[in-house]
């Protein structure tokens, strides 16, 4: 728990009265509701304005305070919300979706808004109703809510106002579905900041029926590991892409957006596990590369350039982890099979399948 107190003192009582402007209720922090309702005696939280809460399992109970200080007017400085979900059964999610909706249609509209966890549709619905004309900053990861071309367009015309963002993005193997997607974030006039969490688990392309054969289990591999590989020439292509559909679309046919940061994550379980699962992990890991891609004005007022590095991310293997997978026989037909004729160190010669570059 952290917080940014100014303690005072009350007339006419003997109990101190803190005064927060922000409050972080982690997750090593135990809140029950007596001790959120005796410290709602001894804080004034008129002048918090930025409060980030988790809630685990099925305990709704802090959420639920926070309604009735809402409705109590206890909170009217309230402008950012940080907020974690993690419900320990099917039912809890659904009871702490209905419970951050309310939440969330009871207070007033908010400039920044950090959604991490099982939320569903009824949470979503509430963001776009209640507070999409303010919101400035958002952050919305749930394996429930996928930002397809439609939800995005949506988001769009909701909420206007977005400076930055960050959603859960499916990858499809770069195909038009996709690149619909990239195109409909250029169309946010006023988007500078985002990051984009690609979902390589998301999708699998049917290949067959599954007769248990080893010709099936590589045909589904090579799909799930060109659905997995992310290099420079194709991340370089979705911030263009981007761009592009931003200058069709606004009326300056300029482009607000400053920078892009593309990680790839897995929140799907694929519905077939393969038998060199372990060794095959270790091989998405490693094409799965992360980049953050910079605009950066010229100096002579022509198109600014765009600048692109990789970035390391906690958890990727290394080089001697690569060589330990392909001592796997499976794993490395299907590696040489996918990019075969590649000559010198092949973990430096594979290379992303383009994205679809076709017209809507």
């Amino acid at each position: 728990m952290s917080a940014s107190p100014s303690p005072s003192h009350d007339r006419g009582s003997e109990n101190p009265i803190g005064h927060l402007g922000h409050l972080i209720l982690d997750g090593d922090t135990t809140i029950d509701s007596s001790t959120l309702r005796k410290w709602s005696t001894l804080t004034d939280f008129s002048g918090l304005q930025s409060l980030g809460i988790c809630a685990f399992g099925d305990y709704t109970t802090p959420i639920q305070f926070l309604q009735q200080m809402v409705r109590e007017g206890q909170l009217p400085s309230l402008t950012s919300l940080s907020l974690f979900l993690s419900g320990s059964s099917r039912e809890g999610s659904c009871r702490l979706d209905e419970t951050t909706s309310d939440l969330l249609l009871a207070l007033q509209p908010l400039t920044s808004l950090d959604l991490l966890g099982e939320f569903g549709d009824g949470t979503y619905q509430a963001i776009l109703d209640r507070h999409g004309q303010s919101l400035r900053d958002i952050r919305l990861i749930s394996c429930q809510i996928y930002f397809s071309s439609d939800r995005i367009e949506e988001l769009q015309d909701l909420c206007p106002n977005l400076r930055s963002a960050e959603l859960l993005i499916p990858r499809t193997q770069g195909d038009q579905n996709e690149a619909k997607i990239y195109r409909a974030l250029g169309r946010f006039p006023r988007l500078q900041h985002l990051n984009l969490l690609l979902d390589t688990t998301f999708y699998d392309h049917p290949v067959g029926t599954d007769d248990g054969s080893d010709a099936f289990e590589a045909k589904l591999a090579q799909q799930q590991l060109i659905n997995a590989a992310v290099d420079k020439t194709l991340a370089l292509a979705i911030v263009r892409t981007i761009r592009q559909s931003s200058r069709l679309h606004n009326a300056t046919r300029t482009c607000p957006l400053r920078s892009l940061k593309l990680t790839k994550t897995g929140f799907s379980e694929s519905s077939y596990e393969l038998s060199f699962d372990l060794e095959f992990q270790l091989l998405s890991s490693w094409v799965g590369q992360n980049w953050v891609c910079e605009t950066v004005p010229r100096d002579d007022g022509a198109d600014e350039e765009v600048h692109i590095r990789e970035i390391q991310v906690p958890g990727r293997v290394d080089r001697e982890d690569v060589e330990l997978a392909m001592q796997n026989e499976k794993c490395h037909k299907v590696w040489r099979e996918l990019w075969p004729d590649r000559t010198g160190d092949y973990r430096d010669n594979w290379s992303s399948f383009p994205l679809w570059a076709g017209c809507e």
